[in-house]
């Protein structure tokens, strides 16, 4: 009997044990299935991509162009005058057929546009649209001559078409000539439609002859008619003569300047004129000037035409009868970002196409055939500018190239300059190194408030890169359109004052900052507050105070007024001198702070000075540090808020009632409850929701980081029903189960006319009426401490009844073994 009652004690401590574990577990298990808080940092701007089309061309591209000498009053070719406008001499576009004409028919004449923004290289871009070379090669001399001809002289064709992307500034262009646009340019890559082949020519101070060039390729001789397709490579430093010509292995023999074009002759594409030049036939386009027979006259009675050597379709009226097909071959200029700082640039001519403009399949639509007649490698980590050129000297041809579209990222370019204003580090406080953080604006619009946020990290300025820093490819628009703006702010350094000075224009796809850096002793700080929130001002505290820290070797500790330079109570006002020093601002401050009267630097050793390094901190009040994270860069704090984690609440109701089916109700109530608190309006469920319903954008954590537990209560439960519930994961089913009581004689008769009587009206509290009564909405409050399924909660209450009732009996047999002993 002994042995018994001990084998109980020792199992019912071990049974103890066993529940008490349970239990502990239990009640410490998260009461919800919610994530951890996923913070948004916003420190990247994404790029928006950007397609042009014909009606966009005006607003993104700049037309430009020069006429030689005999142009100007008294020139051979405008004895009389006036002179050109400035719209005379520049290219023209066409916005109706995307057309534009780099030069007209005539000699010594240049025409380009130029992409207003630089292009990302990170990012692919492709521009599509076809040229038109002209009529004729440099063999073909068809002008017919008139005895009265004055100035000009029978010629063949020339030049034609350059396609430059280089890293120079936006708008920049070429020389003319055999340069065709591209030679002058440093670091240039292009291709060039040639139509003149050309002997090597050093540099002179004709317009067409500046820089010079290098013999075209293969071993042709000019006025054989021989034009070509060809990569030009420019050099970015003056060469020597007979020196190599970067990776080419050819050489000239006189120096070059910087921006010398090599050609690639290991792709050159010889070009078949039957298609690439409309000699003859239906394939010319008619120029204003014409004879009868379709050929230009050279003389007087030619120029005295308006607009002669233009294309004859630029006279028509009507968009729907301009023919911007006839005579062009249709190209793709296209780039692909790779691996290793490298893309690669394509260039295609297509030939069977009936979609004008190009379509953006081209390239895989059946029955179009192309020609790859080159690639390229291009240094992806620097910006291009685009500029599309073409001339004509002695020799000349209407030169035209139709725009069909341009897809690519815009992007600026950023240069950073920092100046030391310390008398040559007269104190030895001056780094090697300096951090600059790079700062992308929105500004506001209709329906967008301004934003202000770190792109990216800090960079790295260094004194071996004698202080100077190139950010290329910040994008210029963000994926929603907006364009944006860039500054620069220094992170401070230790004993000096810095300040940032744009020196151009915001607009600028360029743009130049001066960072200085002035010992000053005692030195001001200055820094403003930015909410990355999306504007939600309801979110934010009405004020926030901001901490002044400094270094003190490894260790780091506030700083005391009593630290501060003599008169820091003109500037602070009367405070008691061991007090922190702190700065409070708010939104009627623009959130900005300034700390005054601190001094720059502290003696260490005698004769020996060291900067003080000060910092910042903020005062996270309980009010809003779980709605925010809080960064401080430099001087600035950057609060941004965190993107809390929602969920859905999944509610099924069931039915428990076979044989009862006829006085289920039609429909139920339920109420959502968040912390056993009333969430929202009651909500009503029925057939035509397939008894279902869910409950979205819950948020899992209140404002002070609490997880939010859900529950389901059901309000004005049916006659005959008791309501079960059952909770997995993110679902709670509703089991409304028939209970039949037991009725009284005089209930009996009404029971069985329910059961028997298929026509009788179902047993509804809520009348079958979906809009519920306040008393149904207060009963839920009354009955909002009963013991509902929680989401994600595991509740342990059972198992704390179990190892009570254990612990008690235990106590018990023990408390009998020790009586029993006495």
């Amino acid at each position: 009997m002994i042995l018994n009652k001990k084998r109980t004690v020792i199992f019912s401590l071990i049974g103890l044990i066993f529940i008490s574990l349970l239990t502990l577990l239990s009640v410490q298990t998260k009461q919800t299935n919610a994530e951890e808080v996923v913070t948004v940092h916003s420190t990247d701007v994404d790029t928006g991509a950007t397609t042009l089309t014909r009606s966009d061309f005006n607003d993104n591209f700049t037309l430009s162009g020069t006429v030689g000498m005999r142009y100007q009053v008294g020139g051979a070719f405008n004895p009389f005058g006036p002179a050109l406008t400035d719209d005379e001499r520049k290219a023209r576009y066409d916005e109706e057929t995307g057309i534009i004409t780099l030069t007209p028919n005539r000699n010594d004449w240049s025409g380009n546009f130029t992409l207003n923004n630089r292009i990302s290289t990170e990012q692919p871009f492709k521009l599509k649209g076809a040229i038109y070379l002209g009529d004729r090669t440099d063999e073909d001399w068809r002008d017919k001559e008139e005895a009265s001809e004055n100035g000009g002289t029978p010629s063949g064709g020339a030049d034609g078409i350059g396609f430059a992307f280089h890293p120079e500034e936006v708008g920049k262009v070429g020389f003319t000539g055999a340069n065709m646009g591209i030679g002058g340019l440093k670091g240039a890559i292009g291709y060039k439609f040639d139509t003149y082949w050309n002997t090597a020519q050093q540099s002179n101070d004709d317009d067409n002859h500046r820089l010079g060039w290098e013999n075209d390729p293969g071993s042709n001789a000019p006025h054989e008619g021989n034009p070509f397709g060809s990569f030009i490579e420019t050099t970015t430093e003056p060469t020597p003569s007979n020196a190599l010509l970067l990776d080419s292995g050819r050489v000239v023999p006189f120096a070059t300047d910087a921006g010398f074009g090599v050609a690639d002759w290991n792709q050159v594409a010889w070009l078949d004129t039957s298609k690439i030049l409309q000699n003859s036939g239906v394939s010319r386009r008619g120029e204003i000037g014409d004879d009868i027979d379709g050929n230009p006259v050279q003389g007087e009675s030619r120029r005295l035409i308006s607009d002669y050597g233009y294309d004859a379709n630029d006279d028509l009226l009507s968009g729907s009868t301009k023919d911007d097909t006839t005579g062009f071959q249709n190209v793709i200029y296209d780039y692909k970002p790779g691996d290793s700082g490298k893309g690669t640039l394509r260039i295609y001519l297509l030939h069977g196409i009936t979609t004008n403009p190009i379509s953006s399949g081209a390239l895989t639509e059946e029955g179009i055939v192309y020609d790859l007649i080159g690639q390229k490698e291009i240094d992806s980590t620097d910006s291009l500018a685009l500029a599309v050129s073409a001339s004509t000297g002695a020799f000349r041809n209407l030169q035209q190239f139709r725009f069909d579209s341009f897809e690519y990222s815009a992007v600026k370019r950023l240069t950073i300059d920092k100046i030391w204003e310390d008398e040559s580090d007269i104190n030895g406080l001056r780094p090697d190194t300096i951090e600059v953080q790079v700062w992308a604006n929105l500004k506001a619009t209709n329906n967008k408030e301004e934003v202000r946020l770190p792109y990216k990290t800090p960079i790295e300025i260094r004194a071996t890169d004698n202080w100077t820093y190139v950010y290329d490819n910040l994008p210029k628009y963000n994926n929603e359109g907006r364009e944006i703006f860039y500054d620069v702010k220094e992170i401070p350094v230790a004993g000096y004052e810095s300040t940032s000075q744009r020196l151009n224009d915001e607009n600028d796809s360029e743009i130049q900052f001066k960072l200085s850096n002035k010992i000053q002793n005692p030195l001001t700080i200055s820094g403003e507050k930015i909410w990355l929130d999306d504007g939600n001002i309801t979110s934010r505290p009405a004020h926030i105070t901001v901490q002044l820290w400094r270094k003190d070797g490894e260790q780091e500790r506030q700083v005391q007024f009593n630290e501060l330079a003599t008169g820091y109570q003109s500037f602070y006002g009367q405070v008691n001198s061991n007090d922190f020093v702190t700065q409070e601002t708010n939104s009627n401050k623009n959130w900005e702070y300034t700390f005054s009267h601190l001094h720059g630097t502290e003696e260490i050793e005698e004769g020996v000075e060291q900067g003080i390094q000060y910092f910042l901190k903020e005062e996270l009040s309980t009010d809003y540090k779980y709605r925010y994270e809080s960064q401080v860069i430099g001087r600035d704090i950057v609060n941004t808020a965190i993107e809390v984690e929602k969920m859905s609440l999944i509610v099924n109701k069931e039915w428990d009632d076979k044989g009862y089916e006829s006085i289920r109700p039609e429909t139920i109530t339920i109420q959502l409850l968040a912390n056993n608190k009333l969430q929202g309006n009651p909500v009503t469920i029925g057939v035509s929701e397939k008894w279902t319903w869910e409950f979205t954008d819950l948020a899992i954590r209140d404002e002070l980081g609490n997880d939010i537990l859900y529950s389901i209560k059901e309000i004005d439960v049916a006659k005959h029903y008791q309501v079960d519930q059952i909770q997995e994961n993110n679902k709670i089913t509703l089991i409304n189960k028939f209970v039949k009581e037991e009725p009284n004689p005089e209930e009996e008769e009404e029971d069985n006319n329910i059961n028997n009587d298929g026509d009788s009206e179902p047993t509804n509290n809520n009348d079958g009426n979906s809009n519920h009564s306040e008393e149904a909405h207060n009963d839920a409050k009354k009955e909002t401490t009963e013991n509902l399924p929680v989401v994600g909660q595991y509740s342990g209450f059972w198992l704390i009844l179990v190892g009570a009732a254990l612990l008690f009996g235990v106590v018990l047999l023990v408390k009998h073994k020790q009586e029993r002993k006495k």
